[in-house]
């Protein structure tokens, strides 16, 4: 099982060149700042999938597609953020399934590899979410700029595919590793820079209060105005 599958990459370098630059863009957002941006991407998934599925399903039920696609959509989104554990639960468990089929082909023990898979994704949840969106980032920029390579005829994507695959894998498993990393630092940036203008905040607030208390423009002062 080799990170580029041929039979996928026969599909992907069919679509069209703004669809190849929107998925490398995509590819690049989910390994530079993936666990940054999840709960976007939980949501947009959670809208987009509920949407397609309301479009196709919603006639059965006597409701209008678009109608239904747009019922489906929003109740999703809003319900995404309350269900996100029980959407990194069965993305882990997934995981756990791949891992598992990789060294037990015979599938016997899928139910464990399901629930251990699940359980560790929400006990590690910041690391795994940042380890599993800087792997599917590295999946769909690779998809992404090998396609367009291909349809600039920069490279014979055949070859590179088919023939280095193993290359491929070495290098798609150094930017995993490397995505992690720049994503940990970025989220530790971001953390800080929060914290810093949240202390901000509060120093400028107390100021205002106390040049407020203080201010002689009344004769009177309440001396419990600011007691809270």
């Amino acid at each position: 099982m080799h990170f580029l599958d041929p039979d996928i990459f026969s599909e992907v370098i069919k679509l069209s060149t703004p669809t190849l630059i929107a998925i490398l863009l995509c590819g690049l957002l989910l390994w530079s700042a993936g666990y940054l941006t999840h709960k976007f991407w939980v949501v947009f998934l959670a809208t987009a999938g509920a949407g397609v599925l309301g479009f196709d399903k919603g006639p059965d039920f006597g409701i209008q597609g678009i109608f239904a696609a747009l019922l489906f959509g929003i109740s999703a989104g809003i319900l995404a953020l309350s269900i996100i554990r029980v959407v990194v639960f069965v993305l882990g468990g997934c995981t756990g399934l791949i891992i598992g089929n990789l060294f037990m082909p015979a599938g016997d023990a899928w139910l464990a590899c399901l629930l251990v898979g699940g359980i560790a994704a929400l006990l590690l949840y910041p690391f795994w979410f940042t380890a599993f969106s800087s792997l599917l980032g590295t999946l769909a920029s690779a998809y992404g700029i090998i396609a367009i390579l291909d349809r600039v005829k920069a490279l014979d994507s055949s070859l590179i595919v088919d023939k280095q695959a193993g290359l491929i894998d070495v290098i798609c498993i150094g930017f995993v590793i490397f995505g992690t990393i720049i994503q940990y630092f970025l989220t530790k940036y971001f953390r800080k820079r929060k914290w810093r203008l949240m202390q901000e905040e509060e120093r400028f607030r107390y100021q205002n209060e106390n040049m407020a208390y203080s201010n002689p423009g009344t004769w009177f002062k309440n001396p419990w105005r600011h007691a809270s």
